[in-house]
Formats: C-alpha cells, sequence, structure tokens
C-alpha cells in the first residue's frame, strides 16, 4: 500500500511540478545554497542566431533562458508541497519529458507526437493519458519557449528560506498558458548566483514550485524522451503495479 501510494504521489508530484501547482517548504538534507556537482557555472553557449527583440530577455539570466526556449535537458532537487524531490525534465522538438523521485519511487511523464504518457521504466509498463484534443494533451506543463521578460529584482528564494536565507539577485520572466478551459499566467524567477544559474521558481496562482537546479544544458540523455515499443501498455499504471483496492 505504501508503495502504491508512493507511485500515486510521484505522478501527482510531477504534474505538480510540471504545471507550476505546487510549493512548501524543503525538509533540507543538504545545504541547497552550495552549488551541487554538475550546476552550470558559466553561460552555455548561444547560437549565432539574431538577437531577441529587446526586453524579451534579462541580463544575467539570458543564456539560460534562450537555452530553455530550445531543446534542452535539466537535472534539480525541486521543493513542492513541502516535500524535496529530485527530478529531471527536457524538451526536444515541442516533445517535453519529465522525471521524479520521491519517496524511492522514480516515475516518468512524456508528451510526444501530441500524446501524453505515465511509464514506468523498472517494469517497462505505461498510461497514456487522455486528452480532449491533440493540441491541448500537453497543457499543463511549462513551456519556456514562451517566456517574456517582465524585470529584476533581488531577494531570498520562496520555498528555501528555512535552510538559505542568503538574498540573490533574479529576472523575472511570464509564460502565458493554461487549458482551453482556463487562461493561466505563470511567473518564472531565475535566481544568479555569480554567473550561475542557482534556482528557478514558478508560480500560478499564488502558489509557487521552486527548483535548485544542478545541470542544465543541450544534451539529452538517450532514451529520456522515448516510449520503447516493447513496453506494455495498461489502463491503470498504479493498479497494474500494485493493484486495484
Amino acid at each position: 500500500m505504501k508503495q502504491k501510494l508512493a507511485l500515486a504521489l510521484s505522478f501527482a508530484l510531477l504534474l505538480t511540478l510540471c504545471a507550476a501547482c505546487g510549493g512548501g517548504t524543503p525538509a533540507g538534507s543538504a545545504d541547497p545554497s552550495t552549488p551541487a556537482t554538475g550546476q552550470v557555472t558559466a553561460s552555455p553557449a548561444v547560437s549565432d542566431d539574431p538577437a531577441p527583440a529587446t526586453g524579451t530577455l534579462g541580463e544575467k539570466s539570458a543564456a539560460f533562458a534562450a537555452l530553455m526556449q530550445g531543446d534542452y535537458y535539466m537535472e534539480y532537487s525541486a521543493y513542492v508541497m513541502g516535500m524535496e524531490m529530485e527530478g529531471a525534465s527536457a524538451s526536444k522538438d515541442g516533445d517535453v519529458a519529465a522525471t521524479t523521485t520521491v519517496m524511492g519511487m522514480s516515475m516518468r511523464t512524456l508528451t510526444k507526437d501530441g500524446k501524453q504518457y505515465q511509464i514506468d521504466d523498472a517494469s517497462k509498463k505505461y498510461e497514456e493519458v487522455e486528452s480532449t484534443s491533440p493540441e491541448n494533451a500537453s497543457s499543463g506543463v511549462v513551456d519556456y519557449s514562451g517566456m517574456v521578460y517582465k524585470g529584476k529584482g533581488n531577494g531570498a528564494v520562496p520555498g528555501l528560506e528555512d535552510v538559505d536565507t542568503k538574498l540573490y539577485d533574479y529576472e523575472e520572466y511570464a509564460i502565458s498558458g493554461g487549458t482551453e478551459d482556463m487562461d493561466l499566467e505563470v511567473t518564472v524567477r531565475m535566481y544568479m548566483k555569480g554567473d550561475s544559474l542557482y534556482a528557478i521558481t514558478s508560480g500560478v496562482m499564488g502558489i509557487t514550485v521552486t527548483m535548485v537546479i544542478k545541470t542544465l544544458s543541450d544534451e539529452i540523455p538517450a532514451g529520456f524522451m522515448d516510449l520503447p515499443a516493447d513496453y506494455e501498455k495498461v489502463d491503470s499504471l498504479v493498479d497494474a503495479l500494485y493493484g486495484a483496492q
């Protein structure tokens, strides 16, 4: 029963994280103010394409924001609903994938070719999530390609106040999105530590998700955004793994 609960919670946290609909204070196993191994410590390479129109990107965060507006892979520690979890997400050619590990359970979601899946790679099983239309299949996933620069400031990182009270420069962006029935605007803040992207917060409807960044690059691990052909499709992944109760 505990495993079933953990699996259901993993999916809930994944959807919450991707939709920027969760928040909380971390339990805090390590000091998040310490740069993590693999964290980006210098501006990533930017293409030679013409620069965006004035005002669409910030200053310190510009290279990171530009990277996330295209194809990217990111690893982070996330603080959601009072819990700390490890996660990763990626975007490539309009498709999106994300993983989370909580209570020892690792799950993956994938939005690919207009369809959304919940996947358990350990058991090679997956569930297709119904959507009202193909174009709405990825609704709820933060699409950084639509970020618009709004301004900058300085402050503590929300959700980390109990373990890191330092003040950091941040640059704020807005992302318009939502569903066919509801328009939402996600507020994204990129907190900088020197030339490093330290943390990203995403807020919507008064609730905030905090991600302390470990890795950000344009290199996506092989298989991260795939649904292998030999995986078994099931009606309910939770029930398939631990039985209906």
